[in-house]
This record gives C-alpha cells, sequence and structure tokens, in this order.
C-alpha cells in the first residue's frame, strides 16, 4: 500500500540538499526539473496544532536558508508517484514564484481602534459584516481611513507585492500582507511607526517575518 504523503511546500531542485539541515521527522523531497516538492510520510507528522507549527518552522527555516513555496496546510498527496506528476506539470510557474520571493519575507500589518468604532454596521448579519471587511482597495471615509490608504501607500515603496485581508474583529480598521526585501524590514517598520504618531486611540499589531504564504497559493489541478 501507498503511504499517504503530507506537501510542506515547494523548493529550487538546486536546495535539496538544504532540507537536511531542517530538524523534522522523515523529510524528504521529490524532485522535479527546477523545482522541488518537500514532503514527509504523514503517518511520521504530529497531528493538529503541533503539526501546523512544525510545519511552519520547517517552511521558515527552508525560506532562510534558500526560498520556499509554502503549500496550504493539509495538502495530501496519495503516493509519491502523484507528487512526483504534480511537481513535473506546475516545475515552471513553481520556479517563476520562488524567484519571486528569493531573499523577501512576509510582514502583516494589522490597525485597530480602541475608542469603540466599528468598521461595519453592527445590525448587519454576521455574514454581510465578513463579506463587509473582506480585503479590497477600497477605505473607508474619515481621518482613519485616510491614514490606512496614506499608510499603504508608503509600505508599498519598500515591498514587491501586498494583499489587502479580510478584517475579521469589528474594531478592525486595516489588514494587510506584504512581501519585503529582508534588508528593508526595519524600513517597513519605521515607515509604520511614523505613520500612525497622532493617533492615540489606535493600535498596531506588526507580525512576521514569515515565510510567503499570502504570495505563494498555487491552483493545482491534480487530474
Amino acid at each position: 500500500m501507498s503511504t499517504e504523503l503530507l506537501l510542506l511546500g515547494f523548493i529550487r531542485a538546486t536546495a535539496t540538499d538544504l532540507v537536511k539541515q531542517v530538524d523534522a521527522p522523515a523529510l524528504f523531497t521529490v524532485v522535479g526539473k527546477t523545482a522541488a516538492g518537500v514532503t514527509a510520510p504523514l503517518e511520521t507528522w504530529p497531528p493538529g496544532l503541533a503539526g501546523l507549527q512544525l510545519q511552519n518552522e520547517v517552511l521558515r527555516r527552508l525560506h532562510d536558508l534558500d526560498a520556499v513555496l509554502p503549500a496550504r496546510a493539509g495538502t495530501i498527496f496519495a503516493s509519491e508517484d502523484d507528487l512526483q506528476d504534480l511537481v513535473a506539470r506546475y516545475n515552471n510557474e513553481i520556479g517563476r514564484r520562488l524567484d519571486l520571493v528569493a531573499g523577501k519575507v512576509e510582514l502583516g500589518i494589522e490597525l485597530w481602534t480602541a475608542d469603540g468604532h466599528t468598521t461595519c454596521d453592527p445590525a448587519s448579519g454576521p455574514g454581510r459584516q465578513y463579506l463587509l471587511r473582506l480585503g479590497s482597495d477600497k477605505f473607508e471615509p474619515g481621518p482613519v481611513g485616510s491614514l490606512c490608504a496614506n499608510l499603504h501607500q508608503r509600505l508599498a515603496e519598500v515591498c514587491t507585492n501586498s494583499v489587502r485581508q479580510a478584517c475579521l474583529r469589528p474594531n478592525t480598521v486595516f489588514r494587510a500582507s506584504y512581501l519585503v526585501p529582508r534588508d528593508r524590514m526595519q524600513d517597513f517598520k519605521n515607515i509604520v511607526a511614523e505613520g500612525i504618531k497622532g493617533f492615540k486611540n489606535l493600535g498596531v499589531f506588526i507580525t512576521g517575518p514569515w515565510p510567503p504564504y499570502s504570495f505563494s497559493c498555487l491552483e493545482l489541478n491534480r487530474e
């Protein structure tokens, strides 16, 4: 019987030896022409939260060493042959995306208000609220919306890509992820600190650096 495999992510085919530097159970690579899938037998992987934390640590380490495209959590293949076929089919696209994220990390930002301000009508249903808070190119009117728009524009100067994210808490006014060159991370943080000056009731989270989760999703057709 074939052993099911958990796909963690993709790396360059020339970087497969780096997997040996990562402390995780039974890791191995399925190598294509220029890209490789990093995988492990599903039966060896910790379940639940422990498995997700280990997957993140493996991806973080590999991205520190070279470049990695994270796979969606829980991506499972029935056999090594199935994964080999997929790597071969998407080899060029995986390689192109690895080039785009090499030398860069994902930084996230969330801004929220501490004065009872909400970003949508609290009388609307939860489904409508979720849709209203989905990431978009629009900002709410007023001083806080102007701040978010200006901050987003300034952060675009130190990143190569960005993604607006859903604001899932009622008092969240802005949430986004940015693909930032490693040598511009401090510039990113400085822009955020400078941008929110004077807004006493505005809080901020900066998360990361992470592997490029928001910039690596591939629509994988296994047929």
